[in-house]
């Protein structure tokens, strides 16, 4: 079983994304906007952007990050972009980027209030899916060679040496693990990147390259089929402690790593 560590709000967390999602059985009136209009307009209220696109998917390889067009969909957002409700056919989401995350009381009242908005504009009677997950990138001086992220992560969790083994230097690597839980299925793909993100940028940010890190994505879902209930708040939470005790196992090495996420953010 794993430790259990002391909750605390880590200042320098290095959350790329928080999402959480739900999925309900398609809306069949979705492509004509007039019956989609009055959740828009609610949701304007407070994330006053909007945009039409696609989902972007994204794929993890030995050669980096890349990204695939997926479904079309709207996107209503804060003026700084920090925070983004992705509506589309079959599933609604909120999204918050890094820096911006406030701990999880006011991000599930933030998601509950659109999905309590949903159901009251649009016939939404079930969901198949809800889900909560954090994308962490860890960038940190030092972490340019896979033998500093041996040093600063749980040896328990990294397994044998490859570098050693395999009597070379280690480019990248990668790995998931999917556990079925009693409440739902937990997934955890971590590794180490040799550069890029696995998030698109915001919108009319300047482009620039970005160096290696180490990917710690951790996702909470549950996909079975329950009638469409908007309260998600304790749900979210008992996600978000699971998460948080696994992400902290994860990062417990020599202490470096959190040291370094409790300092203030420069």
């Amino acid at each position: 079983m794993i430790p259990r560590a002391p909750c605390e709000t880590l200042p320098n967390n290095p959350v790329a994304i928080a999402l959480a999602q739900v999925r309900f059985p398609a809306l069949p009136l979705f492509a004509e906007r007039q019956h989609v209009a009055p959740f828009a307009e609610s949701v304007l209220r407070r994330y006053p952007l909007w945009s039409e696109d696609r989902v972007v998917n994204l794929l993890v390889t030995d050669k980096g990050v890349a990204q695939q067009q997926g479904e079309p969909q709207y996107r209503f957002s804060t003026p700084d972009y920090s925070w983004s409700v992705v509506f589309g056919a079959d599933q609604v989401a909120l999204e918050c980027r890094g820096p911006a995350y406030p701990g999880i009381v006011e991000f599930s009242e933030r998601f509950c209030e659109v999905t309590r908005a949903l159901q009251a504009h649009l016939p939404v009677h079930g969901q198949t899916r809800l889900g909560f997950r954090f994308i962490n990138e860890i960038r940190i001086v030092g972490g340019n060679e896979y033998s500093f992220w041996r040093r600063v992560l749980n040896r328990n969790v990294l397994g044998y040496d490859a570098a050693n083994e395999f009597e070379g230097v280690v480019q990248n690597t990668i790995s998931e693990l999917s556990v079925a839980r009693n409440d739902g299925v937990f997934r955890i793909r971590r590794g180490f990147i040799p550069g890029g993100s696995t998030v698109p940028p915001r919108p009319g940010a300047p482009s620039q390259p970005l160096g290696p890190f180490y990917l710690i994505d951790l996702d909470y879902f549950n996909e079975q089929y329950q009638d469409f209930n908007p309260n998600f708040e304790p749900r979210l939470r008992a996600y978000n402690d699971f998460i948080y005790q696994v992400f902290r196992w994860v990062t417990d090495g020599d202490g470096t790593l959190i040291a370094e996420f409790r300092r203030p953010r420069q």
